[in-house]
């Protein structure tokens, strides 16, 4: 008797025995093939499930719209899924407070230091230095958010600032928040400078976020957490 078996979509007929040992064999892997319901790849240790089994080091790749070169979806060696070389999974986030009450002196550009760890998904902060460490092989656009608050009011008898800017290896990258009084006013206490800025950073780049007064004096952070805080996290571009 025939059997009937379908093969994208088409339904063919094949013949259920023959005397041919050539014919049995054919007959046989076309019936194997109508019925496999996944596609295997042929190198080593393919994946044990789903309809489409790749190997470690496989790929799936588009021409590029110029025609010149391939983009490939696939892994990397930390199980990260990539799309032409970039890791599309598993985006680096950081979030972190304080209730330190850190002292920022006069008229010096310093490093804010973010206590305490809320999330760090990648290990890229210091607490002791208040640096990010871009993660290894996870470069590109990252959103940073940043706000810190003083705790006093300025002195008021020389014109003052109270900012906050961000920094990329050591060189001012924008200002987050810029404020600025005219001799003979006063911040009020727990005034909060804070903004957003989007970086373009390499693997092992560092970032960090600096305030400055020039009140005359020092001028310590609150200790309010909600008030003082960082966000770092790296978009999908």
């Amino acid at each position: 008797m025939p059997i009937s078996v379908t093969l994208g979509g088409t339904l063919y007929t094949l013949p259920s025995t023959s005397t041919d040992a050539m014919t049995q064999s054919a007959l046989a892997f076309l019936a194997a093939v109508s019925t496999t319901p996944y596609w295997q790849s042929p190198n080593a240790n393919p994946a044990l499930s789903g309809y489409v089994r790749l190997a470690s080091g496989d790929a799936i790749a588009w021409r590029n719209q110029a025609n010149n070169a391939d983009l490939l979806l696939a892994k990397n060696a930390a199980d990260q899924l990539t799309f032409g070389g970039a890791p599309i999974t598993g985006q680096p986030y950081l979030e972190v407070s304080s209730t330190l009450g850190q002292s920022i002196p006069n008229n010096l550009t310093t490093i804010v230091l973010y206590s305490t760890v809320v999330t760090d998904t990648d290990s890229g902060y210091s607490v002791g230095t208040g640096r990010y460490t871009v993660p290894a092989g996870k470069g590109g656009h990252y959103l940073v958010c940043a706000i810190a608050q003083f705790s006093a009011a300025g002195a008021g008898a020389v014109a003052m600032q109270e900012n906050l800017y961000l920094f990329q290896n050591g060189v001012t990258l924008s200002a987050l928040d810029f404020e600025s009084l005219n001799p003979g006013t006063t911040y009020a206490a727990n005034n909060c400078v804070g903004g957003s800025s989007i970086v373009n950073a390499a693997p092992g780049d560092i970032l960090d976020v600096r305030a400055y007064q020039n009140s005359g004096g020092a001028i310590t952070l609150t200790t309010a957490n909600i008030f003082n805080r960082l966000v770092i996290h790296r978009l999908v571009t």
